[in-house]
């Protein structure tokens, strides 16, 4: 989904930890922190997805270096982290720096949107301007692989395109 909301027009929101695949975590009630938690309820609270940022796979995930951090880290910190994923060019985090210096592209910006249901479940959207290479991005939000003809589903596209970023289980690489 962060290809569509990246590349869709308007304000794109992500929330810290996404672009690594963080994850909410379970938080003990004794280590709540959320001012707004109810203590007359069940826990209600936010923290489970305002856990510390998960830098590396040091002692507190490179967060503090105090012994105790403020929220507890998420036991997954040493494999879903910054530093483990900046040097593996087909990770989330690479992904969403790809996608993050796309949109700063004029077509990105300002380009017009034009939309093509390829079938029931694939979706597909193109951004373009005048003299401009066209940017499409094209989703399966089924459960099963779909084939179809790129030519055919988008008309007035150039011989060959180019893949400019892929979702992790996509089968296709950039370039």
């Amino acid at each position: 989904m962060v290809i569509t909301i990246l590349t869709l027009p308007g304000v794109a929101c992500v929330y810290y930890g996404q672009e690594i695949g963080m994850v909410d975590h379970l938080v003990r009630p004794d280590q709540i922190k959320d001012p707004n938690n109810d203590a007359l309820m069940p826990p209600h609270t936010r923290d489970p997805e305002r856990l510390p940022m998960q830098w590396d796979d040091s002692l507190n995930s490179g967060f503090t270096s105090n012994a105790v951090p403020w929220l507890p880290i998420n036991p997954d910190f040493w494999r879903v982290n910054v530093k483990a994923q900046k040097n593996q060019p087909n990770s989330r985090y690479n992904l969403y720096k790809t996608l993050s210096k796309l949109r700063q592209t004029k077509t990105l910006k300002y380009g017009n949107f034009k939309s093509y249901l390829i079938s029931a479940w694939v979706y597909a959207f193109s951004r373009g301007l005048p003299e401009q290479r066209k940017i499409i991005t094209i989703m399966n939000l089924g459960t099963e692989t779909e084939l179809f003809h790129l030519h055919q589903s988008i008309p007035k596209l150039p011989p060959f395109v180019k893949v400019l970023a892929a979702s992790l289980n996509a089968g296709y690489k950039p370039g």
